[in-house]
């Protein structure tokens, strides 16, 4: 039994004499210096990278008659405007005081297309700025015609200038 009882107490003292003595401990501090992609908060001050890109959605279908104001409700979250014309029609786009909702910065800039789900050549889409949204082009008019496979999209990407008005650009893509 002693010989026990003199293990057991040298087995603490060494314990004790370990927890007191023992020497400084090494502290590791990793310090991460890469942009990681995201944050806190809708608005980001810096740089983000996205290595598997971004999936951007969402689809507005809509039918039109001879003309039709897009409402900014159809581009706040959508990507596609699916668009019907019964027969040859004019979109007029949003005022720039109404794009504000969604573009209220200088430099900021809003992208989303254009669908003519049209079958029909006749039944064209032609665009229309509107008061302080001012249509970029390159001739008089932009015009998406219909298609047979129905798949004639405009891209339209809408910029927000120094002045408070919106420059649109309309890029068509057609067969």
């Amino acid at each position: 039994m002693n010989k026990t009882l003199v293990i057991a107490v040298a087995a603490l003292v060494l314990s004790i004499v370990g927890i007191v003595f023992r020497g400084p401990t090494e502290t590791v501090v990793h310090t991460v210096t890469e942009s990681l992609g995201s944050g806190s908060g809708q608005t980001q001050s810096f740089p983000q990278a996205f290595i598997a890109g971004i999936v951007e959605g969402g689809i507005t279908a809509t039918s039109t008659g001879s003309t039709g104001l897009l409402p900014v409700s159809a581009i706040d979250e959508e990507t596609v405007v699916a668009i019907t014309p019964s027969t040859a029609s004019t979109l007029t786009l949003p005022a720039s005081s109404t794009l504000g909702a969604i573009i209220p910065s200088p430099g900021m800039t809003k992208k989303f297309y254009v669908n003519n789900r049209s079958a029909t050549e006749a039944s064209t889409i032609t665009f229309a700025g509107n008061t302080g949204t001012i249509l970029k082009r390159a001739s008089s008019s932009v015009a998406l015609k219909g298609d047979t496979d129905t798949s004639n999209t405009a891209i339209v990407t809408l910029t927000r200038m120094l002045n408070n008005n919106v420059a649109a650009i309309v890029e068509v893509i057609h067969d």
